[in-house]
């Protein structure tokens, strides 16, 4: 609980820094060393997130397969074993 908001309070005072930082450069004023590293490092943060999200997406739908997977082949299981229970009675009846 104290994480979340913590992180959360982080994210709000990086944002705010972030937009000083962009409103300084557009009235045409020098930027630090320190303020252009933090926007490349909020870019990256930014890109980041997006292909974080991206590859959540491409876990949950390769998740989603594999349990499709697994109940076709149990299904494939049973209607293999059916049919040999099936077959053996027909043998054992004949006999």
């Amino acid at each position: 609980m104290v994480e979340t908001v913590a992180v959360g309070m982080m994210e709000q005072l990086l944002a705010e820094y972030v937009k000083r930082i962009t409103e300084k450069a557009l009235a045409g004023k020098k930027l630090s060393d320190w303020e252009i590293g933090i926007l490349m490092m909020d870019q990256l943060r930014s890109s980041l997130e997006t292909r974080i999200s991206s590859m959540e997406k491409r876990i949950e739908k390769i998740e989603s397969d594999v349990d499709y997977l697994k109940k076709s082949l149990d299904s494939l299981r049973d209607n293999v074993i059916n049919v040999l229970v099936a077959e053996l009675k027909r043998r054992t009846e004949k006999e």
